[in-house]
């Protein structure tokens, strides 16, 4: 079972701002079945329309299955109950040799060939891994939100998944704020990851595919214009969009961040959740525990 937007106007992107109502989705016995979250929580007690995604899987979720509600279809007021859809952990770690590819195959989508899509993604690509922000969140930063006297970026949180204003921290000296002085000419209004003009742009996922093609060495040519490119190829190499923003937070775990800074950083209202998104490598398992034995063998020695 899953809570999603079902958006059936054309040209929306089923972004979890939108305005469109949130459904159930279930796959049941070989078929889909979807049903209105306000279909079913305004007829149960609630009183006004499910606006929150959080809300539905928290308070509406679970009634959905207590008392059971499946039987011929998931919507019957009689039947039986099954299992919920458990979420899948995924444990992808980007290492830097593996993270290099794609910052190189920017500079090879600068051409007019791929729309010259290079330099954005190279910026969006180090503004991920950096900020370990969410994709909307990213792409809805603007150049006013980049306080320079602390340092430091503000998400609001009315582009937030949860609603909470955050504030990222970034090093003055790292690769992120060369990034933000190049955009800061644009205006107060631009937005940092944007256009080159600095315009909105929400959606970039036809260049992080070519990228993820281009960074493996295989063709980006469509069999046709404007079908999509070869998805064998992307299964095989398997990076999401959203593996940046488990890789970031992992990279603060390995250098020392405490798990409670990580959260606020990522802006989860559960540890839990953080605790799902952090990987820790053989490397970096090996790492940590020679440091023990070594500080074991010293107390040895000195007990001698």
């Amino acid at each position: 079972m899953a809570v999603r937007k079902i958006c059936k106007q054309k040209g929306c992107r089923a972004s979890p701002r939108c305005d469109h109502p949130w459904w159930f989705d279930v796959m049941h016995q070989g078929k889909r079945w979807r049903m209105p979250v306000d279909d079913f929580a305004l007829t149960r007690g609630a009183t006004e329309t499910i606006t929150s995604k959080q809300t539905a899987e928290r308070v509406w979720e679970p009634k959905f299955q207590d008392p059971p509600l499946l039987s011929t279809t998931p919507f019957h007021r009689f039947g039986v109950s099954i299992r919920a859809r458990e979420e899948t952990k995924r444990d992808r770690r980007i290492h830097r040799e593996e993270e290099q590819a794609p910052l190189t195959a920017c500079v090879t989508m600068s051409s007019a060939e791929h729309k010259r899509v290079g330099p954005a993604m190279h910026d969006r690509l180090i503004g991920a891994l950096e900020t370990c922000c969410r994709q909307g969140e990213m792409l809805r930063i603007r150049n006013r939100d980049v306080d320079w006297a602390q340092h430091q970026i503000v998400i609001h949180g009315a582009n937030a998944k949860d609603h909470e204003n955050r504030r990222i921290p970034f090093d003055p000296h790292g690769r992120l704020a060369p990034i933000l002085k190049r955009r800061a000419p644009l205006g107060p209004q631009a937005f940092v990851f944007g256009s080159p003009e600095g315009e909105f742009q929400d959606s970039f996922k036809t260049a992080w595919e070519s990228l993820l093609l281009v960074a493996n060495g295989h063709d980006t040519t469509r069999e046709k214009p404007g079908t999509r490119v070869d998805r064998a190829k992307l299964r095989q190499i398997d990076l999401h969009w959203h593996d940046l923003r488990h890789e970031g937070a992992c990279r603060l775990l390995a250098d020392g961040v405490d798990i409670r800074n990580i959260q606020l950083m990522l802006g989860h209202s559960d540890i839990k959740t953080t605790k799902r998104y952090l990987n820790i490598t053989d490397e970096e398992l090996r790492k940590a525990l020679t440091g023990v034995w070594e500080r074991r063998r010293q107390l040895r020695a000195v007990n001698q």
